[in-house]
């Protein structure tokens, strides 16, 4: 299981640097520059989720809610990359936890962050 695991992890970091350079020039591009710093502006620099929770922490990254394919990236879908109702702030966990379970990866994985190395644990622990 963990080597399927890490395979998978693998085809995934593969298909995602083969789309960055349509990824980067998107989010290089001045209009979403304006739009991310006006939306997190307008949130205070505050962590949607975690100001949900009532927790006050410091928003790092403007999120598209709904996934933005590579599909979107090359047709410019103004709905779904600029749209305020497809944003959120968050903190750096819990934009990690996002795309943890978005992925697919199971929750009893972790990844040393030092060594880069994948483990997994027993739910007892």
């Amino acid at each position: 299981m963990k080597c399927f695991l890490i395979k998978k992890m693998k085809n995934n970091w593969k298909d995602y640097d083969k789309n960055r350079p349509i990824r980067h020039k998107f989010y290089r591009n001045k209009k979403w520059v304006k739009i991310r710093n006006d939306y997190f502006n307008s949130k205070m620099g505050i962590c949607e989720r975690c100001y949900q929770k009532r927790y006050i922490v410091n928003g790092v990254i403007v999120h598209h809610k709904e996934y933005i394919t590579d599909q979107d990236f090359i047709n410019w879908n103004i709905d779904k990359l600029f749209a305020w109702k497809n944003l959120e702030l968050l903190c750096m966990k819990c934009h990690n936890k996002e795309h943890k379970t978005e992925k697919g990866y199971r929750d009893n994985v972790i990844i040393d962050e030092k060594t880069g190395k994948v483990k997994i644990i027993d739910k007892e622990e």
